[in-house]
């Protein structure tokens, strides 16, 4: 049973040179089903350089934002939304790259009020977007999987897989080869609509490979063979975590992650060890004990090591399964990269030797040792036995990992029974913190269509495309561009400064070097409005390939020839009209 007086939320959501998926994250948040005198969204922006906070500042007026003034990391980024709780009874953490269900706070709640010794309910993240199956099966052989793309998109780092043997490489681990040995599946993240899967393969033997809608079978050599499959409508949706546990040495993990996510109609709450920052609800109670998040952290693991610091204090974290959180898949960071390596081995330690028993401490320190052991041997001591120079990239990560945590063990054992974070900081202590540099947009599977608007064209007609045209279609990834005699495209994205001249907004935008915003190349599959005049053309900044057509031919009388708007006066985009400009790119383009 609902409570008759609902707990006050406060929702916190961390946007970083990402103006599409906050937008969308924010739009679904705004229609949470709860009350709405007990509910707030609070928008945190980490000094992001290329207009987005401008943009969601625009779209969205009526929600509060704190703008900081540097890239603090997740950790002190969310901090800046938690440490004023006095008017809230719980605060919810939801990634930007995330969509909330209407319903998902409730559960969240309910599951706070069901034990006052409950600190943190974990909602149910789901991976997005939805996958298709790809049967494998090799007979009289072996099959290596050299790469998987849907259209020009290699996907093989975030397709799922049952019964392929993966292999790391010596010299980096996160560098994987994958294998098929008799039967196997893939499970490829390919968004709406059908598409064509491309599999590059060698080997021995003869591969057959189905889909619900396609088969092939190639005969496999060492040379590699490429051949298409069409995915059909039959998607697959995966849980990306409902809840984290800890394994044997104390590395979290995502608990059910990859299982089918028809696991969570069937769930009850659990009792878990801890939570994903991505989607979850916090008791103020516990936070103004045990403190929020460590800003040494930046990134990684400061989940896991605010759910130990709350376990240690006798709080409980619980699973709310009805809660649901659909989370696009690698987003947010380059899982491969050796700064995230660093960061990520370097937090576990930190998290272990801060709440960690002896026992407990041991078993990490000796995976550590035998990580880094093993590191040596096979990189250095085994390649100079063989007549080869060393490989150091593995070696000098964990290097990294090594010296990183012992500069931290002062700190480590100062704060180990101190309450954590709860005086605001900008002196974030991390040699892995990035630039402050946007990533390009890129095209991903399952869209958006990312669309280039020059707007020192039509000033006016850009200032009403940019803001209206993303929330009209959410599929619409619309990247304001300024002409720049220095990049390759001839063109850079706007900065927070340009986007705070084009929508007239009167507060001072962080200001910043554009030659961090020039464009090294369009993404793939994207399109270009040209805003001349009074008319507005659409044309392909690349080669669209990713749809497999359907209607050929656009709707609502656009030509593919000539997709455009006539009339550009800002009295005459309205809705209706955008609504339709907006459904001919979809259908000229297509979505990747």
């Amino acid at each position: 049973m609902r409570p008759s007086h609902p707990p006050r939320v406060r929702v916190v959501v961390l946007n970083w040179n990402s103006a599409w998926f906050t937008r969308r994250c924010l739009v679904a948040l705004v229609a949470t089903q709860y009350p709405a005198d007990c509910f707030e969204i609070v928008l945190v922006d980490n000094a992001s350089i290329d207009g987005s906070l401008e943009q969601l500042r625009f779209a969205f007026p009526n929600i509060r934002v704190i703008a900081n003034e540097a890239n603090l990391g997740f950790a002190e980024g969310c901090n800046r939304g938690m440490r004023d709780l006095s008017q809230v009874d719980a605060v919810a953490l939801v990634n930007n790259d995330a969509v909330p269900e209407p319903g998902w706070l409730w559960p969240l709640v309910m599951g706070l009020e069901s034990d006052p010794t409950v600190g943190a309910v974990a909602a149910g993240l789901v991976l997005e977007p939805a996958f298709t199956r790809v049967g494998l099966s090799v007979d009289g052989g072996q099959a290596q999987i050299d790469s998987l793309s849907i259209g020009p998109i290699n996907v093989l780092d975030r397709a799922q897989s049952e019964g392929i043997r993966s292999v790391g490489h010596p010299d980096w681990p996160m560098d994987l080869d994958y294998f098929v040995d008799g039967t196997a599946s893939l499970l490829v993240p390919t968004g709406e609509g059908r598409r064509e899967i491309a599999l590059r393969v060698s080997g021995s033997g003869r591969l057959t490979a189905t889909t619900g809608l396609d088969q092939a079978q190639v005969e496999l050599g060492s040379e590699p063979t490429e051949f298409k499959l069409r995915a059909g409508d039959d998607r697959t949706e995966l849980l990306n975590g409902l809840g984290t546990h800890l394994m044997e040495n104390s590395e979290g993990y995502d608990r059910c992650f990859g299982q089918p996510a028809q696991l969570l109609s069937g769930a009850s709450p659990e009792t878990v060890q801890g939570f994903c920052g991505g989607g979850v609800l916090l008791r103020t109670k516990m936070l103004q004990q045990v403190g929020l998040f460590d800003p040494r952290f930046f990134a990684y693991y400061e989940d896991t090591d605010l759910a130990w610091r709350a376990r240690r204090a006798g709080w409980h974290t619980v699973t709310a399964p009805e809660s649901v959180i659909r989370h696009s898949f690698g987003a947010s960071a380059a899982s491969a990269s050796p700064g995230f390596f660093v960061h990520v081995y370097r937090n576990w330690m930190l998290s272990v030797l801060r709440n960690a028993q002896p026992a407990e401490r041991r078993l990490a320190l000796r995976s550590l040792w035998d990580r880094t052991k093993w590191a040596v041997r096979a990189n250095v001591f085994s390649r100079l036995k063989h007549g080869h120079l060393p490989r150091t990239k593995l070696v000098l990560a964990w290097k990294q990992v090594v010296w990183a945590v012992l500069l931290e063990l002062p700190y480590l054992r100062k704060t180990r029974h101190q309450k954590i974070g709860a005086e605001r900081t900008s002196k974030i202590r991390s040699p892995l913190r990035p630039s402050s540099g946007a990533r390009a947009p890129s095209s991903r599977p399952g869209g958006p269509l990312i669309v280039y608007l020059d707007i020192d064209q039509n000033r006016s007609a850009a200032a009403v495309l940019l803001a209206q045209l993303p929330l009209i279609e959410q599929r619409i990834d619309l990247v304001g561009v300024l002409q720049d005699a220095g990049s390759p495209v001839g063109y850079r994205r706007a900065s927070a400064v340009d986007m705070q001249q084009i929508l007239g907004l009167p507060d001072r935008a962080v200001s910043a070097d554009t030659e961090m915003l020039s464009l090294r190349e369009f993404a793939i599959g994207s399109a270009f409005l040209n805003c001349e005049q009074a008319r507005i053309t659409a044309r392909a900044a690349t080669r669209s390939e990713f749809l497999i057509p359907q209607n050929p031919e656009p709707q609502h009388g656009l030509s593919s020839e000539d997709l455009s708007l006539e009339d550009l006066g800002p009295e005459n985009l309205q809705r209706a009209r955008l609504e339709d400009f907006a459904q001919g790119l979809i259908n000229r383009f297509g979505l990747p």
